[in-house]
């Protein structure tokens, strides 16, 4: 019996060339994803906890300037 290899997937990032992201400035974007603002969110602090379904979660700002996200 033999197998056939289904082909790869390939994931892009969002900045990658051929991806599917829409050509408007960040703030368009922000606004037409519904998405907010890390500073929104963060307001001045480097971690925030998010209560979802009885877990807690930290979202934090690295060194690196990165967000962070755990359980």
């Amino acid at each position: 019996m033999t197998q056939t290899s289904k082909p790869a997937r390939i994931a892009r990032h969002p900045d990658t060339p051929g991806s599917d992201r829409l050509s408007l400035e960040p703030g368009q974007q922000a606004a037409a994803s519904g998405a907010i603002p890390a500073e929104q969110l963060f307001k001045g602090v480097q971690e925030i906890r998010i209560l979802h379904k009885g877990d807690l979660y930290r979202l934090r700002i690295t060194r690196n300037d990165k967000l962070l996200l755990t359980k």
